[in-house]
């Protein structure tokens, strides 16, 4: 009775812009080229640190992916909170604290995710100011508000606006662990695709299980050494009433 049915992957009219409504389905991937002369006249370039940022912009891009699809109105519900940015105070999480308790979530596992530009308010806010006197120094020296009211998580996602579905106004949310439901699962090259590469890795995060797939292959025409990142992912909801969504208005 509580299975959740997740699509993964996909192509052309089943993922994307055009995956079944309130779900995020698609194979993205970022590629990078390099020419064998860049490769033996460039001796400082460094390969590895250019491909872990394509992997970051690539993660970007799914997360975006998955917040305009599936933390919707649709999904989730009405906005619990619709505060503008610069009136937002700790009093707000108080608010949402008193919500997700309403809503019978366990005190363990609570997440507050938020704009970034609701993060500054916070850090002129005088009741995370006074945590200095506590002996935590982290609102002032490093911008940093961990937790509060019963969330064990704040997370700021700079330009979260820029991921909201079209009309909605979404800057944030609070949710339990079970709100969401994330799976991926690559898909391996045929036999002929495998021929004409080089390299095929698959590399799996050790605690949350998503994967990435890793291909190298070659350019006789142009000379090029070719590398892809990529991912076959999908997102659904998982439990609707563990997730309140925030707005703007």
């Amino acid at each position: 009775v509580n299975s959740r049915k997740v699509y993964v992957g996909g192509s052309g009219v089943t993922s994307g812009s055009s995956a079944p409504t309130g779900y995020a389905k698609d194979r993205k991937w970022i590629m990078m080229a390099f020419s064998s002369y860049e490769q033996a006249r460039q001796p400082y370039v460094n390969w590895e640190k250019l491909g872990r940022q394509n992997a970051n912009r690539l993660a970007i891009d799914i997360v975006a992916d998955i917040i305009s699809r599936v933390i919707t109105a649709a999904n989730y519900g009405a906005s619990v909170k619709a505060v503008p940015p610069q009136a937002f105070t700790a009093d707000d999480i108080a608010d949402l604290c008193e919500s997700a308790t309403g809503r019978n979530w366990p005190v363990t596992d609570r997440s507050l995710v938020m704009n970034h530009t609701y993060r500054t308010p916070l850090l002129k806010d005088s009741t995370y100011k006074q945590y200095l006197s506590y002996g935590s120094t982290d609102p002032v020296r490093k911008a940093l508000i961990k937790e509060a009211y019963g969330f064990d998580a704040i997370e700021v996602v700079p330009n979260l606006t820029t991921y909201s579905p079209a009309g909605e106004n979404l800057i944030g949310w609070i949710n339990h662990i079970y709100a969401m439901v994330i799976a991926t699962a690559q898909i391996m090259p045929t036999e002929e695709v495998r021929a004409l590469m080089t390299r095929y890795d698959i590399a799996i995060h050790p605690t949350i299980g998503m994967t990435l797939a890793y291909r190298r292959f070659g350019d006789l025409t142009l000379d090029q050494t070719k590398e892809v990142v990529e991912s076959s992912y999908g997102a659904g909801i998982g439990v609707a009433s563990s997730l309140a969504r925030m707005t703007s208005q």
